[in-house]
C-alpha cells in the first residue's frame, strides 16, 4: 500500500503551514520555516515579594519556595501555551526578573 499521508515534521525541508510554521521563542519550526518577522520585542518586569510581617524568615522562604511564575497565553479550545516549558521559580524572598521576548503580534 503506498502512503498517502505522512505526518509532516520540522527538519525535513518543507514549511508545511499550519501545522509547521515561522518560529518565535520555542515555538513553531525555525529550520523549515525560519525566523517569524513579526515579532516584536517585549520586557516583562517580574515583581515579587514574600516579606510577610506575621511569619517568621523560615515560613517566607517555605512561601517563596511554592511560588512559580511563566509567561502564558490560554487556548480557545482550553489549556495553555507557556514561554517556557517549565516554570521559574524564585530564589530570594525579594525579587525583581526581566525577562526579554519577542512575540508575533496578537498574542
Amino acid at each position: 500500500v503506498a502512503t498517502i499521508w505522512q505526518d509532516p515534521f520540522c527538519g525535513d525541508g518543507t514549511c508545511n503551514e499550519p501545522i509547521e510554521f515561522p518560529s518565535f521563542g520555542r515555538f513553531g519550526c525555525q529550520a523549515d520555516c525560519g525566523q517569524d518577522p513579526t515579532t516584536e520585542d517585549v520586557l516583562v518586569r517580574i515583581q515579587a515579594s514574600f516579606y510577610y510581617d506575621q511569619l517568621d524568615t523560615a515560613e517566607m522562604y517555605a512561601l517563596a519556595d511554592t511560588a512559580s511564575w511563566n509567561l502564558c497565553r490560554t487556548k480557545a479550545a482550553g489549556g495553555e501555551d507557556c514561554w517556557f516549558e517549565e516554570p521559574a521559580h524564585f530564589n530570594s524572598l525579594s525579587s525583581v526578573k526581566l525577562v526579554d521576548v519577542s512575540i508575533p503580534p496578537g498574542i
